[in-house]
């Protein structure tokens, strides 16, 4: 059946048709739940019986979402529906390079441009160990942000990194099929094209053609029939840049001749390194092509080997370096793994144990306020200086500083409820108050005035002068920097409550002049260049860590620094000095048992959440979520109580054991739900393909029933009440105002729902009758977590109030009492409670909590 507007996959619903392939057809269409326009590409139905091509559709999906990279797509779901797979991903609105090459070749500045981000993305996926292996202009989109993104890992190929020199044999999986050419003729590499083994220097091939392509408006290889243009690649070189375009700098032509060396071994040896040399001519691009009628008069042979080349590099480099006077580097052979001549200098400027949240430079960039939480504390407002050890307290309290005048003014935001943004000396004294409902704020360079983003109406709008819009979202803007310049505003856009954002920057007059990828935000700041915004963003290369980004004003990234742990960017002073926070964020798990004087920490990896007690009070169940987890959905443990290791049971977020205490209910994904033995045993499953936003909830007090909240095909949420024994489940409608609940509590009697819906607004619902309630007397970000035997009552905490307090609250007329105060051992860096639960008799309790603790540098050397 054909896709036509208005059809519905799951929570996508099909727009409009944009385009087909190999892999599959590509819709333009909405996903219900999040209100986003996706792209979304099937794999037609005739073809899902074929194995070979579904595994090669899911191994995109898998390849693809392994990356995260502001030029590479990305991918948000992969499903079925009525027998056809699908990948839901990133909606670009722009133009392919196809589309761009069809009214001749580019500018030579906006061919760097794009070939520096197709470079940079590529150099991630190859760091990771993906192979894209179909480069092609019709795989690369160029949005209108001027932003480039690499379309369809279809054909990827895990290849082994280490060693630079393995390769891996054609086709994606058994031997026995080598030979199969997988690619598009005329952007293949010589070893594809024969069929023989290839690894990332073949991308880097089909780089040199389409860099080729953009710099000359012809393609590199293209004969009468398919079979001719695979000899040529083979055989025979293209003509010459220099005679095809003589307009084109001398350093690109050396990177498309080298990309484009019929021996692999000739080409880069890591495609940062060619990132790298396409980062050097976009900055000095306007030296390279001053002098690029000069640089094209010396003796270039058209075509050398790669043996010849080195001489010719180092002739011509030192040739343009005199004449042009410039920076330009060497583009010679350089190995992989390059040390850099001016290391990182770190100056650590804290010593006491606390999270820091922010930091600033004062005018004359020595000395640092700064605003942390020290031993338990409150926050208050530190200064300090790189040649003293100690930090003083200006006595502000309950304060971040947001920024600092040329004069000396600090605007610091109290983080009460009404968000009040106040102003202050930075040699200490009273605030005076300006304005509440404030998210960031910023000096102008002329120290006289601010730029300011307030909430109101459901949006964020940007105000420079305040009171005057320069831009609105229907998102959350903070973390406002004005260029030193004063022409420029740099912010960061993101979905309340998201973890992911955008950098946006604008003009004085609201035009939007550069837009980042999304990343997740960990501090920005402009670089002392002024031309370029520092971002810090969470690596996804194995053993985590923070990288540092810079965000030119033409939308291009460029990787400036990895670093290990967690890591914020608070500010960049004008001469280049830059603070960095470093921070342990870890997660303990504390037990409290009846009768014993102390508690104990269970904690058994990084992030742990107690999840239930078993029936008998003896063991915890433990769901791991952080980098100790072996899976997305995390990872399940039982732990006794009197100390012995954990057992894992399996990956999976679980909820509660069975009332015999056997079994353990879990979800591993949007559309799958898990029972868990706890002794000997095997997985039951349990898949839902046509709702989506599954979770489950537990296991009901009869063990017989298990029950699963969802979203159905029209996005409404549903109830799943399903047979632990396996069968159809009876699906029962949630009405009412709270259509998005969000996890469900059951009570100890398996009448009624303890629901959050997405506002975190909490309600009772009656499964039986289908009623709503709402529960009263609720105080403000206060959350209740578990019912009481009874079910007359539920328990509330605020997580963020540490030690806490936990009330019971009868559902019925809101009246309150403190049922317990939870103080852990230790108050130095502690943040939040991230989880709580009593056991069935309430004579124990579980609790996790979160600590972070930081330290403050001052780095220099970063560019």
């Amino acid at each position: 059946m054909p896709l036509t507007a208005g059809t519905k996959l799951g929570p996508y619903e099909i727009i409009a048709p944009l385009g087909a392939g190999g892999m599959g057809e590509v819709f333009r269409g909405r996903d219900s739940r999040l209100n986003r326009e996706v792209a979304i590409k099937i794999l037609p139905a005739e073809l899902s019986s074929n194995l070979d091509r579904l595994r090669r559709f899911e191994q995109e999906a898998h390849s693809a979402s392994s990356l995260n990279h502001p030029n590479i797509i990305t991918i948000y779901d992969i499903g079925s529906f009525d027998s056809r797979s699908y990948i839901a991903m990133e909606f670009v609105d722009g133009k392919t390079l196809r589309e761009m090459l069809q009214s001749g070749p580019l500018p030579a500045r906006k061919a760097v441009q794009i070939a520096g981000q197709l470079a940079e993305g590529l150099a991630k996926a190859h760091d990771a160990g993906i192979v894209h292996r179909d480069l092609k202009p019709e795989n690369i989109m160029i949005t209108k942000d001027g932003y480039v993104k690499i379309l369809d890992f279809g054909l990827a190929k895990l290849f082994q990194p280490a060693g630079g020199d393995q390769v891996s044999a054609l086709p994606t999986s058994a031997q026995t099929d080598a030979g199969l050419v997988l690619g598009t003729v005329g952007y293949m590499s010589p070893e594809q094209t024969a069929g023989i083994g290839v690894d990332f220097r073949s991308d880097q091939f089909s780089f040199g053609t389409i860099l080729y392509e953009m710099t000359t408006g012809k393609r590199a290889f293209q004969k009468k029939t398919a079979v001719e243009t695979m000899a040529a690649i083979i055989q025979e070189d293209p003509e010459p840049v220099a005679s095809a375009n003589v307009h084109v700098p001398p350093p690109v032509k050396w990177i498309i001749e080298r990309c484009l060396e019929k021996n692999a071994a000739d080409r880069y040896a890591a495609t940062k390194d060619l990132a790298r040399d396409l980062q050097s001519i976009r900055d000095h691009f306007s030296e390279i092509s001053s002098g690029s009628d000069t640089a094209a008069a010396l003796p270039i042979p058209p075509v050398v080997k790669r043996r010849n080349l080195q001489k010719i590099f180092n002739a011509v480099a030192i040739a343009l370096i005199l004449i042009l006077a410039s920076a330009l580097v060497y583009f010679g052979s350089r190995p992989s793994k390059t040390v850099e001549t001016s290391a990182l200098g770190y100056h650590r400027l804290t010593y006491r144990r606390g999270p820091i949240r922010s930091a600033r430079f004062t005018p004359d960039g020595q000395t640092i306020i700064y605003g942390a939480s020290f031993s338990g504390n409150k926050r208050e407002l530190y200064q300090t200086r790189p040649d003293r050890a100690e930090s003083r307290s200006l006595g502000i309290e309950n304060a971040e500083i947001l920024s600092i005048s040329r004069t000396g003014e600090m605007l610091i935001l109290m983080p009460d409820n009404k968000r009040t943004l106040a102003q202050v000396p930075i040699t200490g004294g009273s605030p005076r108050e300006l304005a509440e409902q404030i998210y960031g704020a910023d000096w102008a360079p002329d120290g006289k005035t601010m730029a300011i983003s307030r909430g109101a109406n459901g949006k964020s709008y940007l105000e420079f002068p305040p009171g005057k819009i320069l831009y609105e979202s229907p998102k959350i803007i903070d973390r406002i920097r004005f260029a030193a310049s004063g022409n420029a505003i740099a912010f960061v856009e993101h979905i309340a409550g998201g973890a992911n954002g955008n950098v946006v920057v604008i003009d004085k007059n609201g035009k939007k002049i550069s837009k980042s990828a999304d990343f997740y935000p960990g501090g920005i700041s402009w670089s002392p260049k002024d031309q370029e915004v520092f971002l810090m963003t969470i690596s996804l290369e194995a053993g985590g860590g923070n990288e540092l980004y810079a965000l030119d004003l033409f939308n291009s990234t460029r990787l400036v620094q990895r670093f290990t742990g967690g890591t914020v960017l608070f500010d960049v002073a004008s001469d280049g000095k830059v603070l960095i926070g470093f921070t342990d964020d870890r997660v303990s798990l504390m037990l409290n048992v009846s009768g014993e004087k102390e508690e104990r920490e269970v904690s058994w990896l990084d992030l742990p959440v107690v999840v239930d007690f078993s029936p008998d009070g003896k063991q915890l169940l433990i769901w791991e979520r952080g980098q100790g987890s072996e899976s997305p959905s995390g990872t399940i443990f039982l732990r006794a109580i009197d100390g012995s290791p954990a057992i894992r049971l399996a990956g999976g977020a679980p909820q509660n054991f069975s009332p015999d205490g056997k079994w353990v209910m879990a979800d591993v994904g949007l559309q799958k739900v898990i029972l868990v033995p706890t002794g000997v045993g095997n997985i039951r499953s349990f898949e839902y393909p046509e709702y989506s936003d599954l979770n489950a909830e537990g296991i009901l007090p009869d063990g017989q029933n298990m029950l699963i909240t969802a979203l159905n095909q029209q996005s409404h949420s549903v109830l799943l009440l399903q047979n632990v024994q396996g069968g159809k489940p009876k699906i029962i409608e949630v009405k009412g105002p709270y259509t998005s609940p969000n996890g469900a509590t059951i009570s100890p009697d398996g009448k009624s729902l303890l629901m959050l819906n997405q506002e975190d607004a909490a309600f009772v619902y009656e499964i039986n009758t289908q009623t709503v309630k709402p529960i009263p007397q609720l105080q403000e970000r206060e959350i209740p977590f578990q019912w009481t035997r009874d079910c007359s009552s539920v328990l509330v905490i605020n997580r963020f109030v540490v030690p806490t307090k936990v009330f019971k609250v009868n559902i019925s007329t809101g009246a309150r009492q403190l049922f317990r105060e939870i103080h852990p051992p230790d108050l130095t860096g502690v943040t939040a409670m991230t989880s709580i639960l009593f056991s069935p008799d309430e004579r124990m309790f579980a609790y996790s909590y979160q600590r972070q603790l930081s330290t403050l540098y001052l780095v220099q050397n970063l560019r």
